[in-house]
């Protein structure tokens, strides 16, 4: 019972949070729009919570590296503005190139999950590099770079695979 009064809390605050952020004023009829949003967000978060999907968990340790990509955005910023100053100047029907890496997190514990998921959205966040997916039959991560860039390890950002 306090599991699920926690879930809901947690359900409640994710939705009316994101809401407050979307309509950025309190007057008293958004305040009630708020309260209905909060309340069916967290009916939503605890039925699929309990649906049984994939869970996923994510060790402290991991979140200290989210750092790498963060650095990453001011070069890549550049590196994607360069070419399309290039592209302008000299045009080429195809600029960037897919590439692969080995990512052994293939299992379907809930770590292996969140690694995964943590590196799929993590590696998209700086511009020149876009994480496609994670191939599971061949053990792959794949991405797309506008300029290619750096070492084939180096594709995985957070080195969570």
């Amino acid at each position: 019972m306090i599991r699920r009064a926690g879930l809901v809390a947690i359900g409640a605050v994710i939705g009316g949070g994101f809401y407050l952020l979307l309509i950025d004023t309190n007057s008293l009829p958004e305040l009630y729009v708020l309260a209905a949003v909060a309340l069916t967000c967290a009916a939503a978060f605890v039925v699929s919570r309990e649906q049984g999907f994939v869970e996923a968990r994510i060790k402290a340790s991991w979140v200290l590296k989210i750092w790498r990509p963060v650095a990453k955005v001011p070069l890549d910023i550049v590196l994607v503005s360069a070419e399309a100053l290039a592209q302008l100047v000299r045009r080429r029907a195809v600029r960037g190139q897919f590439r692969a890496v080995r990512f052994d997190a293939m299992g379907d514990t809930p770590e292996d999950t969140a690694r995964r998921a943590l590196t799929d959205v993590l590696g998209s966040l700086a511009p020149n590099t876009i994480v496609i997916g994670v191939d599971q039959e061949r053990g792959l991560l794949l991405v797309h770079q506008l300029r290619r860039q750096g070492e084939p390890r180096n594709l995985d950002v957070l080195r969570l695979g």
